[in-house]
């Protein structure tokens, strides 16, 4: 599906895999310039890659929203790229797949981190440039 939105500045975290990689792919035209971000190089490169058939226009970031810092210098290279954002997709999250009872309390605190902090993250620095 393609949205209808031409000739801005899109910022997508977590827009190397799953629902992140097909965000991707409803903004991938129209004059956009999009940041898609994401915690494994590996993922972004072939994100990356793929828009690069197809000459569209990005810049690629490897950081972890769940960094409060992390999400200030994200902010700081969309701006530095593009000199504003247009639409911030908060998208970065995990999920837990278990029986509560044989959950470590550690994966609750990083689920948290990302699905919660990382858009809270995001969303502080970003503000005051949307």
């Amino acid at each position: 599906m393609q949205v209808n939105i031409q000739n801005h500045n899109i910022l997508i975290t977590g827009a190397t895999g799953g629902i992140g990689r097909s965000i991707v792919k409803t903004f991938d035209g129209d004059n956009n310039n999009l940041l898609i971000t994401g915690t494994n190089e590996k993922r972004i490169n072939a994100v990356s890659n793929n828009l690069n058939k197809y000459n569209i226009d990005h810049k690629t970031l490897t950081h972890d929203v769940s960094i409060e810092n992390d999400n200030k210098k994200m902010v700081d290279f969309a701006i530095k790229s593009f000199g504003r954002i247009d639409v911030l997709i908060c998208n970065a999250g995990i999920s837990i797949r278990s029986l509560f009872e044989n959950v470590d309390l550690k994966i609750f605190k990083k689920l948290f981190n990302i699905n919660f902090f990382g858009a809270i993250y995001g969303t502080k620095f970003s503000l005051p440039y949307l």
